[in-house]
């Protein structure tokens, strides 16, 4: 259980400014399964953060504690959408195979197949090897296999946004919707009336789903492939960019240097 041990002044601060928050999480629960410590790990990212808030009741009040077992859960649902957005990002054909697939259907008119007339294929995530399962994240398209074999990464690309963005958006169905202020404008003829809308998330989850959601709607960036920030992308470029600076770059070589010496020690002689 996690305990707020001192009864302090809530801060409040935008979510949106915070571009590493979702990333951050990420890399905790990378951490984690890496072999560090889950507590510790957890606690230093609630002292800097704060509650996820995946205990909140339908009264909202301000969380002053949180399961471990629940923060964990909803740390690594969160980590691993945000892996797969980085696949998607990153060209990652071999990741994206490993949770999406491809699966041929009878064109015979079943009403229970929500699909086109003549739609011929559907992208299915089912855990299960074998098994078609047909939910709301399902996208159905009119290429055959073969077809989709001969350009399969724009296919997997959106089968995969998605069931990114059917998980996200039941993730943010209650937000609320409310406005600041009421501007009167005054002209001879009419008088003209306008409110600045604003959503607001009950939980520092819910601010993070909806700052992915948002990020999904034209912002045009790409996952780091070390750090898993995101980092916008330029309309023209030289090269397919995979890193955000040069430091991850240079971070990465000298990871993958590492790794490559690991290997040579325990190879047999």
């Amino acid at each position: 259980m996690l305990v707020a041990e001192e009864q302090g002044e809530y801060t409040f601060y935008n979510a949106f400014e915070t571009a590493d928050l979702i990333s951050s999480v990420s890399r905790m629960v990378e951490d984690v399964r890496s072999g560090k410590n889950k507590k510790a790990a957890v606690k230093k990212w609630v002292s800097e953060y704060g509650f996820l808030g995946a205990n909140l009741g339908s009264d909202f009040v301000h969380p002053k504690w949180e399961a471990l077992a629940d923060f964990w859960r909803e740390a690594e649902t969160l980590a691993d959408l945000w892996g797969k957005y980085k696949q998607v990002t990153q060209r990652d054909m071999s990741g994206l195979r490993g949770w999406i697939r491809f699966v041929e259907l009878p064109n015979d008119g079943d009403p229970l197949i929500p699909s086109p007339e003549g739609s011929r294929t559907k992208s299915d995530f089912s855990k299960e090897p074998g098994v078609m399962s047909f939910g709301t994240a399902d996208l159905f398209f009119s290429a055959t296999l073969e077809e989709i074999g001969q350009n399969p990464l724009r296919f997997y690309q959106l089968a995969g946004l998605r069931y990114i963005l059917v998980r996200i958006n039941g993730r943010i169905k209650s937000l609320e919707l409310n406005y600041t202020g009421v501007e009167k404008i005054e002209n001879p003829q009419d008088d003209i009336f306008k409110i600045r809308p604003v959503l607001y998330p009950r939980t520092l989850l819910e601010a993070m789903y909806l700052q992915f959601y948002i990020l999904l709607s034209g912002h045009n960036v790409k996952i780091c492939k070390h750090c898993g920030k995101p980092f916008p992308l330029k309309e023209k470029y030289s090269k397919n960019r995979v890193y955000c600076s040069d430091r991850c770059n240079n971070a990465a070589k000298m990871r993958n240097y590492r790794e490559r010496k690991r290997q040579q020690v325990f190879l047999p002689r």
